[in-house]
């Protein structure tokens, strides 16, 4: 059992968010209820004519409207700080369009560590995945301002990153104006010749046009200018795109390859000289491609990385689980976008047979989707509000839910989901949806907006949502248990000490016993967690560990059955996380294989985790290491894949190293 190290307490400041918003009304939920719980949040208004006020208003009383627009992106942000009050230490800006992945704690925990005024943070597009490092948390200081009338920066700069992610999309709001970026870079280029990354950026506004040859002409005067490499082997990348689309192949090739010459990592560059060579020589080029890693590059566009950003991490790994669970799948989608090449590919690299209909209202994006050629997707367009696209024929597996007239399409799924299929509905957390969630089963996954949506129209066999710890021995019970408590109060906790487990009428009792008259209390706490789970079924968690993310709508926690892996690269399951439904085959197994074990130690070979790893044969249901391990307790950082729930302390009150425990003979 665990005994913790002592945890760093946080350090007292306060965080608040800024922000300017105009038309926001579409986003502007989601955006704000990825930050509600930091300390304040402080919005501008510049001039909204729908109901972005009103729903600012639902989260925050410092919402301001005292401000005319002057086609300055810089001026409003400033003045909107202006406004955040120095008992605030720290400025999270995000905009209204983006939401941000992280808990509070977790951004508090990087700021505790922070050597800089400035920190960048991970900016994710939602439509390509593309990456790159931005400074958004900053100290309240009136030396820290943003320049720039349009894509904005802070006039300091920093090299301290972290894992901080902020996910970023396209605002309808655009829509009303979208001509402004444009308009506002011609403006500035024009009053100020020697800034160069106005020049940079108002030539992705041509590229963004196809208007290859006056990009190409801005592209070339940025180059003569700028000093700034990852973004000048961008603009030379760009320009090479540009003349591909003219058709002069080979000074496109010329073009990337002086992206290449300044940054042999830039992997999309490599793929673009590879994707225009002959048979003979794409193979190496594609080569190079694949071994750089995509150091000092200023946008990750790799396409072999690229996901169907609408969906949360959380959501994400709940879908791609859920079609592993088939040999072969039906699935019908509302909506087309990324997701209708990304998971037909992910169906195909695991060798499960499946068909793909998509069902699409807008023309322009139905023949950017068909473009695709996606192998095995059949595609129909149809009007939103009439029953082609409404009343799609057939039955379906797996329903997924992303475009128009959205209550229709959850109540007409009932009509054709298979019996035992799953509906899934992306963004659903808006209040007018649940009218459709009327006659299914369902839970929400995920813990920061959008949350997906998923229903049944049987009783889901779910996890129950229970949170068991436990301590037995003679030392002092670590304050670190009772986050699990205080984090998820929607959860069951039940806390076992020596006396529930007496009054609990265990079947390897005999083997409990034997490990509490050696003080073995990791061999006890074997035998004991699994009779525990097998009457109660939730998810026991060790008591040497730290919650740092909410389990509520965790992806996980609608299964009947999950585990751990200890280490990445290894096929070992770690004795916690373990979470199942009563009575779980797995945990009925482990409790038979402890009854007939003849020897009792090792304890982790022949009660513990060595077992569970010989037990679990379905490792759909086993999590990355690092959702619950970020660290292995010899020091081997895990990879980060997704969210992280835990920070495990690796400490135990048979702690060998300590020298405080005499280990019985022969039994390590």
């Amino acid at each position: 059992m665990g005994e913790v190290c002592g945890k760093k307490r946080m350090k007292d400041f306060t965080m608040a968010v800024s922000m300017i918003v105009k038309n926001e009304e579409a986003l502007l939920a989601r955006c704000l209820e990825s930050v509600k719980d930091f300390d304040d949040i402080y919005i501008l208004d510049t001039g909204s004519e729908d109901n972005t006020v009103e729903i600012a208003k639902e989260y925050t009383e410092h919402v301001y409207t005292d401000y005319k627009w002057e086609d300055s992106f810089c001026k409003a942000r400033n003045h909107i700080l202006k406004k955040v009050p120095k008992k605030h230490e720290w400025i999270l800006s995000i905009d209204a369009d983006e939401y941000l992945v992280n808990t509070y704690d977790q951004v508090k925990r990087v700021l505790e560590q922070a050597e800089s005024k400035v920190v960048n943070v991970k900016l994710k597009a939602e439509s390509t995945g593309a990456i790159h490092n931005f400074t958004r948390l900053f100290r309240n200081d009136p030396e820290i301002f943003w320049v720039n009338d349009i894509h904005n920066l802070l006039n300091k700069n920093s090299r301290e990153y972290s894992d901080i992610e902020i996910v970023y999309g396209y605002s309808p709001a655009h829509k009303k104006d979208p001509d402004r970026a444009l308009r506002i870079l011609e403006k500035s280029v024009k009053d100020n010749p020697k800034k160069s990354r106005e020049k940079y950026y108002l030539a992705r506004e041509y590229f963004y046009r196809k208007w290859w040859s006056r990009a190409i002409e801005m592209l070339d005067d940025y180059i003569a200018c700028s000093n700034y490499l990852s973004e000048k082997n961008d603009a030379w990348l760009m320009r090479a795109k540009c003349l591909a689309k003219l058709k002069r192949y080979n000074d496109a090739c010329d073009s990337a390859w002086q992206a290449i010459k300044y940054n042999a990592n830039f992997k999309e560059a490599l793929r673009f000289i590879g994707d225009h060579m002959d048979s003979g020589n794409k193979p190496v080029w594609y080569k190079f491609a694949d071994i750089a890693d995509n150091r000092n590059v200023l946008f990750v566009r790799d396409k072999k990385t690229l996901a169907p950003m609408d969906l949360n991490p959380d959501g994400l790994f709940y879908f791609r689980n859920l079609l592993k669970r088939f040999d072969k799948v039906d699935v019908l989608e509302w909506g087309s976008g990324r997701s209708t090449k990304y998971f037909p590919e992910f169906l195909q690299e695991n060798n499960i047979e499946y068909t793909w209909h998509a069902m699409e209202h807008d023309k322009g994006w139905y023949d950017h989707v068909k473009d695709f050629n996606t192998k095995g997707v059949e595609l129909t367009f149809g009007d939103k509000d009439s029953d082609d696209y409404l009343k799609p024929e057939g039955k379906y597996d797996v329903i997924y839910v992303d475009g128009r007239n959205r209550v229709k399409c959850l109540q007409y799924a009932k009509e054709i989901l298979k019996p035992g299929g799953f509906v899934l509905l992306h963004d659903a957390q808006r209040e007018r949806y649940k009218e459709g969630f009327e006659g299914y089963d369902w839970r929400y996954i995920g813990n920061s907006p959008p949350l997906l949506w998923v229903g049944q129209l049987e009783k889901m066999v779910t996890i129950p949502k229970i949170i068991h710890q436990m301590w037995i021995g003679p030392k002092e019970r670590p304050e670190t248990m009772d986050s699990w408590r205080d984090k998820n109060p929607g959860f069951e906790y039940m806390l076992w000490t020596e006396k529930e487990i007496d009054e609990l009428g265990l079947v390897n009792r005999k083997a409990y016993d034997t490990y509490m008259k050696d003080k073995w209390y990791s061999g006890a706490s074997n035998v004991a967690r699994v009779e525990i789970l097998n009457k109660y079924g939730g998810i026991f968690i060790d008591a040497d560990t730290n919650c740092v993310t909410p389990l509520e709508n965790a992806p996980f926690m609608a299964w009947d059955f999950f585990a751990s892996y200890a280490v990445d690269g290894d096929s070992r399951l770690a004795n916690s996380p373990i979470g199942c439904t009563p009575r779980h085959k797995y945990i009925k197994e482990f409790i038979k294989r402890i009854k007939e074990a003849k020897e009792l130690y090792p304890s982790h070979k022949k009660t513990g985790p060595a077992v569970l790893t010989e037990i679990v044969d379905d490792k759909n249901k086993v999590l990355p290491a690092y959702a619950f391990l970020p660290i292995f307790h010899r020091g081997h950082k895990n990879k980060r894949i997704g969210l992280n729930y835990s920070e495990h302390y690796w400490a135990t009150t048979n702690d060998i190293r300590s020298g405080e425990v005499v280990i019985p003979q022969n039994k390590m």
